[in-house]
């Protein structure tokens, strides 16, 4: 689990460049800058080169997401999403783009899936063919959706004036809200294991463990003495987009887990659910006994013995056909000509069956 992050590093840039997100891809960087989409080849870092570019109309955009030859552009409010064929990036073309009616601002991308959040809560489109977007479902917050992370068939939305907001995207025509963890400032969010890393704006970052998506749990947090407004995760590292602050560089130190020694296994008699590691003391029932050589319910010994009909342990009386209880073959009732147990019929000279001796012939 996660204990705390230290601050390593920052950089700060100075003067103000509008480059709301970036993504790299091989050797190229994409870059989300103003209303336009600019391509960098850095294949050399100390010798940059502008390999191309494609202009949004005017459109501001926050967020881009490269998905083999095709770029998705968060494009505000005036395209919504934008789909661009980035095979040639000397010459991006336009494909399709789909207003959300909202103010697209993050995307994320699963399979065919684009999840985005738009400000006024989550819109899902099908992307599998980027020259027709099509609508798929969506969900309106209370607050501001800024920016989401897609886990499993969780949406986890960072709302502003709400708090981290999960979502139960199983049915992306049927969303449901399954938790909320309340903040009033959120930004961006990023899924580590059972661990959501929640950009809070003015107020850091924050860690909480997602194990019970319906009830979030606080874990530690971090003031970043800027504000947030993305966080990108690599390995062990949280970088923070952390505004005229610049950039902030924290890292993820494990939590010392306190080890609690006993028996893991669960067919043991002295099987122990909180042990974490397992210490060799695991005890297993005797034959038919307990480990404190207890017979089992229907034994009587821890040999397998059980009591005969006279009560004794492994002794061989037996019961038999006409309910007597002994250890005497020579006395046991059989059966008579009508094939009832201990009677009394029997076949004369001429092969009748009956008891009565009246008739024999």
């Amino acid at each position: 689990c996660i204990r705390d992050r230290n601050e390593t590093d920052r950089y700060r840039q100075s003067g103000f460049i509008y480059s709301m997100n970036t993504q790299i891809v091989g050797k190229y960087a994409f870059v989300a800058e103003g209303s336009e989409v600019n391509v960098y080849d850095i294949s050399n870092p100390y010798d940059i080169v502008h390999a191309g570019h494609y202009d949004v109309d005017g459109a501001l955009q926050s967020d881009i997401v490269v998905k083999g030859d095709y770029a998705f552009i968060a494009a505000g409010t005036e395209k919504g999403v934008v789909a661009l064929d980035i095979s040639d990036v000397s010459n991006i073309t336009l494909l399709d783009y789909y207003n959300t009616n909202g103010n697209a601002y993050g995307l994320q991308i699963v399979g065919d899936l684009v999840y985005v959040a738009d400000v006024d809560g989550i819109v899902i489109l099908n992307v599998s063919n980027p020259s027709s977007i099509e609508f798929v479902g969506d969900y309106a917050t209370d607050g501001d959706a800024f920016n989401l992370a897609i886990n499993g068939d969780l949406a986890y939305v960072a709302s502003d004036g709400e708090g981290l907001v999960i979502l139960d995207i199983s049915d992306p025509e049927n969303i449901l809200s399954v938790g909320l963890y309340q903040t009033s400032k959120s930004a961006d969010v990023r899924i580590i294991g059972n661990y959501a890393l929640f950009g809070m704006r003015e107020y850091g970052v924050l860690a909480l463990d997602i194990t019970d998506p319906s009830n979030p749990e606080f874990v530690t947090s971090y003031d970043t003495n800027g504000d947030v407004l993305d966080i990108t995760v690599t390995n062990d590292y949280v970088y923070v987009a952390d505004y005229d602050n610049g950039l902030v560089v924290l890292e993820i130190v494990p939590n010392e887990i306190e080890e609690i020694y006993g028996c893991m296994d669960d067919n043991a008699t002295n099987y122990d659910m909180e042990a974490t590691v397992d210490d060799g003391s695991c005890e297993y029932p005797f034959g038919t006994c307990d480990c404190e050589d207890n017979p089992f319910e229907e034994y009587c010994d821890c040999v397998g013995n059980i009591f005969d009909c006279l009560g004794e342990c492994g002794g061989e009386a037996y019961i038999d056909e006409c309910g007597s209880c002994d250890l005497d073959q020579s006395n046991d009732c059989v059966q008579d000509c009508s094939g009832v147990w201990g009677g009394d019929s029997y076949l004369d000279e001429c092969g009748a069956c009956d008891n009565d001796s009246s008739n024999d012939c």
